[in-house]
């Protein structure tokens, strides 16, 4: 810019400027530098996967749960997730529903690397009506019957 002030000797010295605020982005920024996380996922061939993601607190996450379908093309699958979202909408969760026709792996490594706070997964028990439960800050997975989604929620909720 070429702009000057005078010092109080009356010399021309360039502007200098600071900003010390913490905006969205800086507080976005600092969020996931606190928050990262290296995920190891094992593949069918036995090989090790690692990939950096972030694992957002509940009160930052854009949404509460992230909820996939692992095969869109089975039917019961598909009824049960939709069964699943309007509960947890109606709940007041803000629900992330992954229903692409892609693989799972794929599935699960988005949403590793998305990083919200729970992910439920409808696969191959949906017959039964079972999901699996994934907390994201620890890793634990467990398997729930559908009905008893929302009370399993709350309860993690507390911990």
């Amino acid at each position: 810019m070429g702009a000057d002030v005078l010092d109080e000797n009356g010399r021309a010295v360039p502007i200098i400027m600071g900003c010390y605020g913490i905006g969205v982005s800086r507080l976005l920024s600092a969020v996931m530098e606190q928050h990262a996380r290296l995920f190891v996922n094992k593949t069918p061939k036995g090989e090790y996967r690692y990939a950096w993601g972030i694992n957002f607190p509940k009160e930052l996450a854009p949404f509460d749960v992230h909820l996939i379908t692992v095969n869109v093309k089975d039917e019961e699958a598909q009824a049960l997730t939709e069964k699943l979202e309007a509960s947890l909408m109606g709940a007041g969760y803000e629900v992330l529903t992954d229903d692409r026709n892609e693989r799972v792996g794929v599935k699960f490594s988005d949403s590793d690397l998305i990083g919200l706070p729970i992910r439920i997964t409808v696969g191959k028990k949906a017959a039964d009506g079972i999901v699996e439960v994934k907390i994201k800050a620890t890793g634990d997975t467990i398997e729930v019957h559908a009905d008893n989604v929302l009370e399993t929620l709350e309860i993690l909720s507390k911990k």
